[in-house]
């Protein structure tokens, strides 16, 4: 499936068949939807909730998600120039966190659903997290 097949209404694309979306096409898809800047959900209908996270980070940790044992999935993206720790159940710290290099992402195959905390190297470090 292109990118520029992906419905424009996540919903409609929720509630069809699965398609294979990678990392990319799946925030492409986030951004077309106006509605789901911040913390926003789809209707409780759908078969899949999606929570759509844009966060800044610096020396003191954050959570981004509490515990959910009902997460389907989980994709942190680091935007920034330097690292991003993430930590789970725990804030992270340099020497305990899980490393995310600039630019680079986190999608497990087993979905942590305990709470997720981000650290940053530095100061004022953009990314995003999705989880569903």
């Amino acid at each position: 499936m292109g990118l520029s097949e992906i419905p424009d209404d996540l919903g409609l694309l929720l509630n069809r068949p699965l398609y294979e979306l990678t990392f990319g096409q799946l925030v492409a898809l986030l951004k077309k939807n106006s509605n789901l800047g911040g913390r926003r959900s789809v209707t409780a209908g759908d078969a899949l909730i999606v929570y759509n996270k844009p966060f800044i980070v610096g020396v003191t940790a954050v959570q981004l998600f509490q515990g959910n044992a009902n997460r389907r999935f989980l994709v942190v993206q680091n935007n920034s120039a330097a690292t991003i720790y993430v930590g789970f159940s725990a804030k992270p710290t340099v020497a305990s966190g899980l490393v995310i290099k600039k630019d680079g992402y986190f999608e497990p195959y087993n979905v942590p659903t305990s709470s997720i905390w981000v650290l940053g190297a530095s100061a004022g470090l953009a990314g995003v997290a999705i989880e569903g």
